[in-house]
């Protein structure tokens, strides 16, 4: 996703997933 702790969906790209 953007910039979510746990790319929940990951539907794009997980840019942080902190």
């Amino acid at each position: 996703a953007h910039n979510f702790p746990l790319d929940l969906a990951a539907v794009e790209v997980p840019f942080t997933n902190g």
